[in-house]
């Protein structure tokens, strides 16, 4: 008598076809929700940086009574930005307040006399201040080197401080970069025209997706 091989156990290929359809359902459920969970945590991270900041700043003007900015005090209030900011109508960047808070010797904090008390206010991540090879929304690279703080999504946060002393932070103006988060910035202040009395220090981010109200983040 003759042995026959038989395997019981092997899948037809009507089955296989069903368990990789099943499987390729359950990509497409998973994949949003993970997504989603993944922006949800860059968010929350970028507000918890955005306040890391302006407590170091809160600090500082508790320290010194002024604003940790290398020439703007006493005038009135502007947008520091990234390095599209390095123009001749608004030469503010970021990394002059990173470099007066974390107490770098460089050309805005010459000899630390923007510090002298020699206090790192603010210990940045080295991941929040590269980009890894990307790009800002700008076009702009960022290195350690350069000193800026970055965003989850590439971009240097935005600092607006009360410079002029008048109780409220101004001076958004059209450096935010896009039309409609200044008129968002507008329309949404008590005031009506851009100003937050009661606010000394702003931190801004543009989030996921730069360009988008939607997408707007900020501190206060």
């Amino acid at each position: 008598m003759g042995l026959r091989w038989t395997n019981r156990n092997a899948f037809t290929l009507v089955e296989l076809l069903v368990v990789i359809t099943i499987i390729g359902i359950l990509a497409a459920l998973l994949v949003p929700a993970i997504r989603s969970g993944i922006r949800r945590a860059e968010i929350t991270r970028a507000m918890a940086d955005m306040h890391a900041i302006s407590a170091a700043i809160k600090a500082y003007f508790k320290e010194y009574g002024i604003m940790p900015t290398p020439d703007t005090n006493g005038r009135r209030d502007h947008t520091f930005i990234g390095k599209k900011g390095g123009t001749s109508n608004n030469p503010r960047q970021q990394r002059q307040i990173m470099d007066i808070l974390r107490d770098v010797d460089s050309p805005w904090n010459p000899g630390h006399s923007n510090n002298p008390g020699r206090i790192v206010f603010l210990e940045v991540p080295r991941e929040s201040m590269e980009s890894h090879g990307g790009h800002d929304k700008d076009g702009f690279s960022y290195s350690v080197a350069d000193g800026y703080f970055l965003d989850p999504w590439g971009n240097p946060y935005v600092i607006v401080m009360d410079t002029d002393f008048d109780g409220q932070i101004g001076g958004f103006n059209a450096y935010l970069g896009y039309a409609s988060l200044q008129q968002y910035i507008q329309t949404n202040s008590p005031t009506g025209h851009g100003t937050y009395p009661g606010v000394t220090v702003g931190v801004m981010s543009y989030g996921p997706d730069p360009g988008s109200v939607e997408s707007f983040l900020k501190s206060w």
